[in-house]
C-alpha cells in the first residue's frame, strides 16, 4: 500500500473493484482508474437527461459497470441492517445510510440485477448505447 500510496480502505475497494485479481488491482493502480473516487452520480440523479448523460459515460470506461455493483452492494447490506464495516465504500458510510433509505429491498435487488444482465447483454454484443441507455434509465432515482 506504502508503495502505490493507497490507504487501506483505497486498498480494500480495488481489491473488491478486482474480484480478487492482483493484476487487475495492480493495472487499476498503474492507470489512476477511479475506485472510491464519489458516489456514482445514478444514484442521485434524477432526470432522464442525466441518465443519457451518464450511459455515454459508461460506455467510455468498460469497468464502470463492475464498479457500480458495488455501490449497489453496499446500499442493499445498509438497507438489511449491516454494519458499515462490510461495505466496499466504508467512505462514504453516512451518504450511504441516507441513500439507501430511498430504496426498497426491491429496488436495490433489482438494480443489481439489471447491472449484470446489461453486462451479460455486452458480451453478446448487442448494441451498448442503447443497452447502457436502458440501464440507465433503470436506475435513475424517482423522486
Amino acid at each position: 500500500m506504502q508503495r502505490f500510496n493507497i490507504d487501506e480502505s483505497q486498498a480494500f475497494s480495488i481489491s473488491t473493484a478486482a474480484g480478487g485479481a492482483v493484476g487487475k488491482a495492480l493495472t487499476m493502480v498503474q492507470e489512476g482508474v477511479g475506485f472510491d473516487e464519489e458516489i456514482p452520480e445514478i444514484m442521485i440523479a434524477d432526470e432522464r437527461l442525466d441518465a443519457f448523460r451518464i450511459a455515454e459515460k459508461w460506455s467510455q470506461q468498460p469497468e464502470a459497470l463492475d464498479h457500480l455493483v458495488t455501490w449497489y452492494r453496499d446500499l442493499a447490506l445498509l438497507h438489511q441492517g449491516a454494519p458499515a464495516d462490510l461495505l466496499t465504500h466504508i467512505r462514504h458510510a453516512e451518504q450511504l445510510k441516507e441513500l439507501a433509505a430511498h430504496y426498497s429491498r426491491l429496488q436495490l435487488q433489482s438494480a443489481i440485477k439489471a447491472i449484470f444482465e446489461t453486462k451479460a447483454m455486452l458480451q453478446r454484443n448487442v448494441n451498448a448505447t442503447l443497452a447502457l441507455e436502458v440501464l440507465a434509465l433503470k436506475l435513475l432515482r424517482r423522486p
